[in-house]
């Protein structure tokens, strides 16, 4: 009896148990899959389709946008035209160029090296280089790898040469890097600044340590690993020719909305930013970057290098850059990638490895902003609105209040003045709110912790993705630096550069404009009426006074020209600019000829008008010169 009692137990706890099972099955809550913002993915191209419905042929002539999630690429959008003056549309087989994008390949290819033991990142980089170029490479600091990949190396921009002429030349890639000439205008790991340059020096190292040069090393050891067969790094494209079977044309849209074919960039310091490509190619690559938990990425053969790949490495303040990767900010957790800009393309790569999923966004025109970081906003999101920490004493933030300029500037060069003209403007709303204004885009922050300020709401996308966190760094309880991260620090004035000099500039620039583009019609009215009064030689004094006025209006036209090529052709050398200041020097020696002599017959004048005019014309020439000098028109680099 107790035998049968036991058994009819046994079979009802066990029926019970089946029968929770079941229930369990059926009525579980089906897992949905969603972006990071919450959207779900089933119905996501609805969504993505109905945006760039709103963006295709006003801000792009075409576009293409591939999502991953869990390791598959689970949607591709291709949008508007690739060639607007054949109506070509854009396909999935449309190759774009992808500017910095590039240079995630650039930090792959390094980790790789110390992963195998064969790179320190923080070792001097000269210890890998051979000793040639070192002998021949001026640097004022030591640079480690560590410096280079999170944007502290010390370097500013070299604005000359940054583009390769159409037709196929030879690429050394120390050459190009020896004949850039930027200035390491400060002590490597103290700010972050974007730096080609630099890239490219990275890019040099692993050729030196690989012997292979970069492009082939990028083909072998990341495209064939990952599957990027319709790619392309070289900036001649003689690794992958017949990806421009299928490459797209480049546009520029003016504020009227014109299209303008501006053709395709060959970059000089090509690891920085020649890479070409589709959109499902980078897709293929940010899913290797997100392994599976308790796998490896198949570009790695240990998952703590990709740990170490998107962790921290820069540890100036607060502000982050993991190691050459941006770190962006996201609904939900960290998310990181890179934007890229050529001459008629623009790019955005992102992709949130605790979420397995990316966005891949590659455009056909220059400096596109509104889909690529609106389609982020939409997907991936933002940390959202910064709160001040209750009961935490802040510094006052009119304390911050002020100018500051970009460090990522051409220190040392003649378009150093450039970086001056559009100021980055912090002013106070509140005792704990600042508004913060670039380029004619402005957003308020609220501090969050002494001089930490986090990003409100009601911003401009591309400001919520890149500038979320402004950290001021005080010294002597004054503001010296906006920390930013991912190469974007600013800094207040330098010396050289203080508020009464820029105005002083200005001044002197107007007077100098004023004075040599018409003193010289003037002059030619005074002698054209000593001639008609029966004059037969003109006075000395006025012949001295035309000696002064035309050597500063030849500096005038001179300077006028040479700004307006530097500005509008990127692929001008240094050699043509060494042209315009070899001339500025011989202007500038005629013009002290011409001082002194005005000195040694001034007791010669014989009216009052005639020595103010002279001192006068001396003064601002001698004054135009020393402006002059003082923006970098006489530097003659060896």
């Amino acid at each position: 009896m107790n035998k049968i009692l036991l058994r009819t137990t046994a079979l009802v706890l066990l029926c019970t148990l089946m029968l929770s099972s079941f229930s369990s099955v059926a009525y579980a809550t089906p897992v949905v899959e969603t972006t990071p913002t919450g959207i779900p993915l089933e119905g996501i191209g609805n969504m993505v389709d109905e945006f760039m419905a709103e963006h295709i042929g006003v801000s792009s002539p075409g576009a293409a946008v591939a999502i991953v999630k869990n390791g598959e690429i689970v949607f591709v959008g291709t949008y508007g035209l690739a060639d607007v003056e054949n109506n070509i549309p854009v396909n999935e087989n449309t190759v774009f160029e992808c500017g910095s994008i590039n240079k995630l390949f650039v930090w792959v290819s390094v980790m790789q090296l110390v992963e195998q033991g064969r790179l320190d990142l923080d070792v001097d980089i000269r210890t890998y280089l051979p000793d040639d170029f070192n002998e021949q490479w001026d640097i004022t600091y030591p640079v480690t790898m560590r410096n280079i990949i999170n944007h502290s190396s010390g370097f500013g921009e070299y604005p000359f040469g940054l583009m390769l002429q159409e037709e196929y030349t030879e690429i050394d890639l120390a050459d190009i890097i020896l004949n850039a000439h930027p200035a390491q205008f400060f002590k490597p790991g103290t700010a972050s600044v974007y730096s080609n340059y630099a890239t490219a020096i990275a890019a040099y190292t692993v050729e030196c340590i690989s012997g292979q040069e970069f492009y082939q090393y990028q083909r072998e050891s990341i495209f064939d690993v990952v599957g990027m067969s319709q790619s392309a790094g070289h900036p001649y494209w003689v690794d992958n020719i017949d990806i421009l079977n299928d490459k797209a044309q480049g546009y520029a849209i003016d504020a009227e909305g014109n299209v303008q074919n501006t053709g395709w960039s060959r970059i000089g310091l090509y690891p920085a930013g020649a890479l070409n490509a589709t959109v499902e190619d980078l897709a293929r690559f940010t899913i290797a970057l997100m392994p599976e938990a308790g796998t490896a990425s198949p570009l790695f053969q240990n998952i703590d290098t990709i740990n170490m790949l998107l962790s921290p490495s820069y540890a100036e303040g607060a502000s982050g850059t993991a190691h050459g990767f941006f770190q962006l900010d996201s609904a939900t957790t960290a998310a990181f990638g890179h934007g890229g800009n050529t001459i008629s393309f623009s790019s955005h790569l992102v992709f949130v490895p605790e979420e397995q999923f990316a966005l891949i966004v590659l455009t056909n025109v220059g400096g596109e902003q509104e889909i690529l970081f609106g389609l982020q906003e939409l997907l991936i999101g933002n940390g959202g609105i910064g709160q001040t920490t209750q009961g935490q004493a802040m510094p006052s933030a009119y304390e911050v209040v002020g100018n500051y300029v970009s460090m990522r500037r051409a220190e040392g060069t003649p378009i150093e003045f450039i970086h001056y003209l559009s100021l980055t403007n912090i002013q106070a709303v509140d005792e704990n709110t600042i508004q913060f204004s670039m380029g004619g885009i402005s957003a308020e922050y609220v501090q969050t912790a002494p001089y930490v300020f986090e990003i409100t709401e009601n911003s401009a996308p591309i400001l919520k993705a890149m500038y979320y966190r402004l950290e001021f760094k005080i010294e002597n309880g004054v503001p010296i630096q906006i920390m930013i991260g991912n190469g974007q620090d600013y800094s207040t004035f330098p010396a050289h550069r203080t508020p009464f000099i820029l105005i002083l500039s200005v001044v002197v620039l107007v007077i100098s404009v004023l004075l040599f583009a018409f003193a010289p019609f003037a002059l030619l009215v005074t002698t054209a009426k000593k001639k008609k009064q029966g004059v037969s030689y003109v006075k000395k004094s006025i012949q001295l006074q035309t000696a002064l006025t035309l050597c500063g209006t030849g500096l005038l036209i001179n300077n006028l020209i040479l700004i307006v090529l530097m500005l509008t052709n990127q692929l001008m050398p240094y050699s043509q600019v060494l042209v315009f200041e070899i001339v500025n020097y011989v202007l500038a020696a005629v013009g002290a000829i011409a001082i002194i002599l005005n000195i040694a017959n001034f007791k010669n004048f014989t009216t009052n008008k005639q020595k103010a005019t002279i001192v006068f014309t001396g003064v601002m020439l001698t004054s135009f010169i020393l402006l002059l000098v003082n923006w970098n028109m006489f530097v003659l680099y060896i």
